[in-house]
């Protein structure tokens, strides 16, 4: 009504923890008008919206390291089912293996999923899915899947999740949007000799070891 800041205020009732909550204005005017909602001054909330999230195994990554990364899905509501395409690029990451984690099982549901087919040479991991089979769908946080790379050569990469979508238990979409990942794969220096991030004695007994061989026992000695 011609105003920038709250006018009317009307009691609710929150739990501790999550709640959902439904703001809705009708109006019968041919003026414009504005409309703010929020809470009473001193109160403490965060407002959580569906996301997808993920992690890595390893904090510091290198040419030559398997390492696994997990794919979440953040705040989500009477959640039931996922499907998604992977693409890396395939000079820096070589795919090893998926797996389904719990999340979607919770509550002692049981799913339905499709591991997908990897293919190496273009850096697809394709038809990815899985539905939860129960009656009601889960809510929170939670990893949905686990995939094993290899890294092959030192570089910033990205990794990113195509034909993308979440889905409640009534089949409703759930509007989420997924994050472009960025890989950095470090190269371990030649002095570095097992490849432990650190240069120390452990690295120069394997090379005294091979001093004076033609062959070397291990190829980072020479």
């Amino acid at each position: 009504r011609w105003n920038s800041d709250y006018q009317d205020f009307f009691p609710i009732t929150l739990q501790k923890g999550k709640n959902v909550l439904l703001v809705s204005h009708v109006y019968k005017t041919y003026r414009e008008i504005s409309f703010f909602a929020g809470f009473a001054p001193g109160t403490e909330y965060m407002v959580e919206n569906p996301s997808v999230g993920y992690t890595f195994s390893e904090s510091n990554i290198h040419a030559g390291d398997t390492f696994t990364l997990d794919i979440r899905a953040e705040n989500v509501i009477n959640f039931a089912g996922w499907q998604f395409d992977i693409a890396f690029d395939p000079a820096v990451l070589e795919a090893v293996e998926v797996t389904e984690d719990d999340f979607l099982k919770s509550k002692g549901g049981n799913t339905f999923f499709q591991d997908g087919t990897i293919d190496n040479t273009t850096g697809k991991i394709t038809d990815l899915f899985s539905a939860r089979l129960s009656e009601s769908g889960v809510s929170g946080t939670g990893t949905l899947l686990s995939v094993t790379f290899k890294a092959k050569a030192g570089g910033e990469t990205q990794v990113t999740l195509e034909n993308f979508e979440f889905s409640s238990i009534s089949g409703e979409v759930i509007p989420s949007v997924p994050p472009n990942i960025t890989i950095t794969v470090g190269e371990y220096p030649a002095w570095d000799v097992n490849q432990d991030g650190r240069v120390s004695v452990a690295d120069l007994v394997l090379v005294a070891k091979d001093l004076g061989s033609d062959v070397p026992t291990n190829l980072r000695t020479d």
